[in-house]
């Protein structure tokens, strides 16, 4: 058995209008790791020959009208 840490980042906005949300599966141990916006990571416990996967969704909204540059 080992103990594993991912870390994967996600996208983020600046900007107060552009809403960016996501969704990961399993659920993340942390958001923000270590205070970076939009660094994720998973402590998860993987035993000889497992396999795991981690699923990332995203959405991204922003007011209706405007163009997205």
């Amino acid at each position: 058995d080992w103990p594993l840490r991912l870390i994967d980042r996600v996208p983020y906005s600046e900007q107060d209008d552009l809403v960016i949300a996501h969704t990961a599966k399993p659920p993340e141990t942390e958001r923000d790791w270590k205070g970076d916006r939009g660094i994720l990571m998973w402590d998860l416990d993987l035993k000889a020959g497992e396999t795991r996967e981690i699923r990332l969704e995203h959405s991204l909204n922003w007011p209706s009208g405007w163009v997205l540059r």
